[in-house]
């Protein structure tokens, strides 16, 4: 091989090592700008000698541009695999400590489209933010979500032993337990208590019946959780490195995101984060997809609720005044909006999604008090 050669090789190799570093310390960064929403393994060695290594700079390579190239160029195409979700019983979660990543976790339960509102079961969408792109827990999530299940639970149907908590439930939910409670005999009923060993004390000082505590367990126990870090593979982080998917665990990963829509739709939407952070991409989108269809509850005071809710019917009014809502008016507001994510190509999928499902809803929007 020419000296030429050899030298033009180790060039190479560097800026393969340099896009590498840089793409992992962009995937480790807590928080992303927006313009750093870009995908740098695509670069080019004059794109690379460009970007400005401190933090809260601007490429100069616009991911909005390349967002919008995206939503002109491509049309939302729903994948043919089977209308099939991924959901975590309630009783299940409890026994772990932090989220169990949905490549290490066993217990999940598949079911269809039309399971998802079932009569016997409650199907929780919860909606929370990230600590950073590897990391969706701060190690208090699992007892959160517990919380909210079992003070909804009491609150709705056994209103003496409530307690002052901040949880909030829409009319939805409390119809759909009023309903479950009522197909339970409680003569059959069996004590669920082993499953809940880490609440069995707070569930015995709240009452001192044991058919009202087997009651509750029983309720429970027909909780089913979506959570995206437990019920779709994801990337993260094991013994200090990062796992990716493989090719068949990121089919899985798309078809579930094709389907939000969905599931949404059919299923409760539990908000555990605050107004402030609504300008986090997904959390934008699943709260526009919830609380105007009067099927969100939250663990929040009140005053954040109302907050929340008036930027959503705010959100709402823009986005029905773009007409037919075309796409890339759609990225001009966001854009405008500030709208962020850890890839731009979230926001794309956002935006294929709100385009195909935002133009043939009756959107009336439902303040929550």
């Amino acid at each position: 091989m020419a000296k030429h050669d050899k030298a033009a090789v180790k060039r190479r190799a560097r800026f393969i090592n340099l896009k590498v570093m840089l793409a992992s310390f962009l995937a480790d960064s807590e928080t992303l700008d927006i313009y750093e929403m870009v995908d740098v393994r695509q670069w080019s060695l004059g794109d690379l000698m460009k970007w400005p290594f401190q933090r809260g700079g601007k490429s100069r390579i616009d991911p909005w541009a390349a967002i919008r190239t995206e939503v002109a160029a491509r049309r939302f195409i729903r994948r043919d695999s089977p209308a099939n979700f991924n959901v975590i019983p309630l009783v299940e979660l409890a026994r772990y400590g932090s989220l169990p990543v949905f490549q290490n976790l066993d217990s999940r339960v598949t079911v269809h489209e039309s399971e998802l509102d079932a009569s016997d079961r409650i199907t929780l969408f919860i909606s929370h933010r990230w600590c950073s792109p590897l990391v969706p827990d701060d190690g208090t999530l699992i007892d959160r979500i517990f919380q909210f299940c079992l003070n909804v639970v009491i609150k709705n149907n056994f209103p003496a032993l409530a307690q002052t908590h901040e949880v909030h439930h829409s009319k939805s939910l409390s119809q759909k337990l009023t309903d479950l409670i009522q197909t339970i005999d409680p003569a059959g009923v069996v004590d669920r208590a082993p499953s809940f060993q880490r609440y069995k004390r707070v569930i015995a000082s709240i009452s001192p019946d044991p058919l009202q505590r087997r009651l509750i367990h029983e309720v429970l126990a027909r909780f089913y959780l979506w959570i995206d870090f437990c019920c779709l593979p994801q990337v993260y982080a094991a013994s200090g490195r990062r796992v990716e998917r493989t090719e068949a665990e990121d089919e899985v990963f798309l078809s579930g995101l094709d389907r939000m829509d969905t599931l949404l739709e059919k299923s409760e939407t539990v908000i555990i984060w605050t107004p402030s952070e609504i300008t986090r991409a997904w959390l934008f989108y699943e709260s526009l997809m919830s609380i105007p269809r009067g099927s969100c509850s939250f663990m929040l005071p009140m005053d954040l609720i109302a907050a929340l809710s008036t930027s959503v019917h705010q959100f709402h009014c823009m986005f029905s005044q773009l007409g037919a809502l075309n796409g890339l008016l759609m990225v001009d507001t966001f854009e405008k909006l500030g709208i962020v994510a850890t890839s731009h190509r979230d926001i794309t999928k956002i935006i294929l999604l709100m385009e195909s499902n935002l133009g043939g809803s009756d959107w009336r929007f439902r303040v929550i008090r």
